[in-house]
Order: structure tokens, then sequence, then C-alpha cells
């Protein structure tokens, strides 16, 4: 028996494709609703999504139920999403249940695959694709370098992993196209236009997933194969509460500035330097209870 037919409810502008986490996709969207409607409940976004009568869309949104393939169809009836926007959602759902790592980065291409097609303009699928290569960042840092050199086969040499020149080519043309860097002819070599990369495009998230992912991996292999003096490796366990939880957030996004900070009155660089800072819940927080924020 097929999913039964119904009015599409929204022509929202939230759009799926903004997000990585269909859980936060439609928790914005109904909080939009709700923005309109103030009498709006989690019962009614239930009922309107084809989803049945009670609070199904909070347990789905809050993750106490998982969407199947079932309900995924009667949500994408209930929105009315189509096309590239239709596809992203369903590679979304499989993206967030997914648990294999070699799923995850399968997954994920296709999403980073199926956004380019769903940006709006230029910019967007150039910043798209500055993040999802994660090699673009490394390249734009090392152009900053007291003796860059331009040519594919001296930066290759300058990295602690192996990317074809090729790659290289592509990622110093992808730099130009967003005006990072340009070719001084009469230094021979490329230059930074910029110190910083800083975008309010709508699809850095996605994009920085993949970074992330990859510096990660880039940051295990560099315990056994870069020697001490190259990096600098530690952790802690501890405890926490919940308001203890989110001042460690805010001390790490400080440091992270302080970071930067010590970078802009650096000189004469010559290296550049990956510092990752993962903070992650290792126990099961307590379950929302419907109506809490």
């Amino acid at each position: 028996m097929g999913v039964p037919l119904v009015k599409p409810l929204y022509k929202s502008l939230i759009k799926p494709s903004s997000f990585v986490d269909y859980k936060a996709y439609l928790g914005a969207v109904y909080e939009a609703q709700k923005q309109v409607r103030p009498s709006y409940s989690y019962v009614s976004f239930s009922a309107e999504l084809g989803l049945g009568v009670g609070n199904v869309a909070w347990l789905i949104i809050n993750g106490q139920r998982k969407l199947t393939a079932n309900t995924t169809a009667k949500v994408i009836q209930g929105l009315g999403l189509k096309g590239y926007e239709k596809q992203y959602f369903e590679k979304m759902v499989l993206y967030t249940h997914a648990s294999k790592p070699q799923e995850l980065d399968k997954i994920l291409q296709k999403l980073v695959s199926l956004k380019s097609h769903c940006v709006d303009n230029a910019t967007d699928e150039q910043v798209l694709e500055f993040y999802s290569q994660w090699h673009h960042a490394v390249i734009f840092e090392l152009v900053g370098i007291s003796n860059f050199s331009s040519d594919p086969k001296w930066i290759q040499s300058k990295l602690n992993f192996h990317l074809p020149t090729r790659e290289i080519q592509a990622s110093l043309a992808v730099l130009e196209k967003l005006g990072l860097i340009r070719f001084d002819a009469e230094k021979g070599r490329h230059v930074k236009l910029t110190n910083d990369f800083e975008t309010i495009s709508e699809v850095v998230d996605l994009g920085v997933v993949q970074f992330h992912k990859k510096m990660i991996d880039l940051g295990k292999s560099s315990i056994e194969n870069l020697p001490a003096d190259q990096r600098e490796v530690g952790s802690v366990t501890i405890a926490v509460s919940p308001a203890g939880l989110q001042r460690i957030k805010k001390e790490i996004q400080a440091f992270r500035s302080y970071l930067m900070f010590i970078a802009s009155q650096d000189v004469d660089v010559s290296d550049v330097m990956q510092v990752n800072i993962q903070a992650f819940s290792l126990s099961q927080t307590e379950p929302k209870k419907e109506g809490q924020e």
C-alpha cells in the first residue's frame, strides 16, 4: 500500500541541504511554524507530516525514534520536497543513521555532490569546493610562508602526506577563483590576498564535516609518522555538569581565537600546522522530556 496523497504542507524557505542532520532540519521547520502559528504543537506537526496522532515528531527530533523508509517517504511528501532537495533529505537520513566509517564517507561524498546542485550561486559552489577538499586550506596557508614556490612538485615536497601534483594545481586554481591568492609575476609565485578565509555562505557546515574528519585522520597518523618535536598530542577524561560542559566549550572557542592571534603576530613563518581540538561526550546525557528546550 503506497503513501496516501496529501497536499504538501510547507513551501518553506528552510531547505534540507542547509543541514547535515535531519533531526536539526525538522526541528528548524517546526520552530519556523511555531513562530507564525503560536498554538502549533508537536502533535499538530506529527499529524500534518502524516506520522499519525501523537508526539511522534517530537520523538524523532529529539533522537528518541528514527525515521524509517516508510516515515521518510511520508515526511518528504508532507514537506513537498522534490528534486535534489528530496534526494538530499533521503541521503541525510541514511547519513544520520550510518555508523561504519566507510559507509559514512561514501554517503557524505554523495551529500556534497547533491549540495552542489542545491546552492543558489557560483560563490556558494566555490565555497563548497573549498571546504569539501581539505587540502585547499593547507595549500592556502602554505602560500603564506616566506619561501613559498608555486611549483606543484615543491609544494608536494613540503607536505607530510602524499598529494598528487594534479590536485595541487587544481587547488591553486580554486584558491585563485575564490580571490584568496593571485600569481605575482614580479615574485614569480602565488601570494595571499587575505590572511584568513571567512565566509557567511550557507554551505560551510557540510564541507566542514569532511574537513574535520580528514584532519582527525591526519592527527591519528601523526602519532606514528611524525617525531615528537613536530606534534603535541594529549587528552583528559573528565566528569562534568551541563554548566561545566558549556564553560569548557566557551574556553575552547576562546583558545582557538587566541591561537589565531598568535599566528597573526608571527613573522617569517616557514611551516603549516594543524591544531585539532575535539571535546565530546563519552556517556549518555539525560534525554529531554517533552516541552523542554
